[in-house]
């Protein structure tokens, strides 16, 4: 079997930050109850590294702005699937992969909640569930099929969050509802 692994810290170290890990023997919450991190089960990770296996869900949150809390935050998720393929999504992303999923057959329950955290848990269950397989394409992959290199070591999760404006985050946060 295949590990993920995970850089546990921000961008900017200046950053306010926060990142859970779900094991996939745990349940995930219904994305209509995920309204903040403390929703997401399990403590807050320690900065450092940390094995993501198959069913494993990495959560992300970063503040975009290092003083100033106006400005929204910068989400990610990560989740290994099945086959032990890494999927990468995050902020600016999760309007377009609702419709995706919406369209695909996700059962209703599963799409209603809004906002990006409620986003990160949608996609959670879309992965375990077989819905967004990430060996067949996604946001973590080039038009080629090849895994993109995230931001945080080479082939690695984590730190995979890009700033994102406050103004797309406010509109990210709408396209979930």
């Amino acid at each position: 079997m295949q590990s993920h692994t995970a850089e546990i810290c921000p961008r900017d170290s200046r950053r306010r930050y926060w990142a859970k890990v779900v094991r996939a023997d745990a349940l995930l919450p219904q994305p209509v109850d995920s309204a903040t991190a403390y929703d997401i089960p399990g403590p807050v990770l320690q900065r450092g590294e940390e094995e993501l296996l198959q069913g494993d869900v990495l959560f992300e949150g970063e503040a975009n702005h290092h003083n100033r809390t106006d400005r929204g935050w910068s989400y990610c998720v990560s989740v290994v699937d099945k086959l032990s393929n890494l999927y990468c999504a995050k902020s600016g992303e999760f309007g377009e992969l609702r419709k995706g999923l919406k369209a695909a057959g996700m059962h209703p329950h599963l799409l209603k909640g809004s906002g990006d955290i409620a986003a990160m848990v949608r996609v959670a269950h879309a992965v375990r569930d077989g819905l967004l397989p990430a060996a067949t394409g996604g946001p973590d992959r080039d038009p080629g099929g090849e895994p993109e290199q995230p931001s945080g070591a080479p082939g690695a999760a984590g730190s995979g969050c890009e700033e994102v404006p406050a103004e797309a985050h406010r509109a990210s946060s709408a396209q979930t509802a």
